[in-house]
């Protein structure tokens, strides 16, 4: 019964909790909760993430950060100046077909890696159920 008790907490935290969103970090995505975005941001030099109340919040802020980042310019080679700073310049020669190609595929690859992300949340939420199915059993063997 205690434990029903603690997983019941889990889940409601998990529920009303914030959900973070790392614009730019190791592995920019959803998270839903502060340790997994911690462990992405901790220590990245530019790291940018942010906090909201709602996953569908989230989900719409991040996909406005994606599709601005899809229209700015891909840097195709980089050059070294004396002071050893990096400086990146775009192929402006490209034809602009191959550009919203590239770009689609991009999209298509980042909602591929949102839609893995959720259903691994949500396995997650039904493995935990599993886990409260069995603890119920075992409660009523041994009570």
């Amino acid at each position: 019964m205690a434990s029903d008790i603690v997983e019941l907490v889990k889940v409601t935290r998990v529920k009303m909790g914030k959900t973070y969103v790392v614009f730019v970090g190791r592995n920019p995505g959803i998270y839903d909760s502060w340790a997994e975005t911690h462990n992405e941001v901790n220590k990245f030099s530019g790291a940018l993430h942010k906090s909201y109340w709602s996953r569908e919040e989230a989900e719409k802020a991040y996909g406005a950060f994606l599709n601005t980042q899809l229209k700015q310019p891909v840097a195709t080679s980089f050059a070294f100046s004396d002071n050893n700073s990096v400086t990146s310049t775009s192929n402006s020669s490209s034809s602009s077909s191959t550009t919203p190609n590239k770009s689609e595929k991009i999209a298509k690859l980042r909602d591929a890696q949102l839609e893995l992300k959720r259903e691994n949340r949500d396995h997650a939420a039904r493995v935990a159920k599993i886990y409260e199915k069995i603890d119920t059993i075992f409660e009523s063997l041994y009570l």
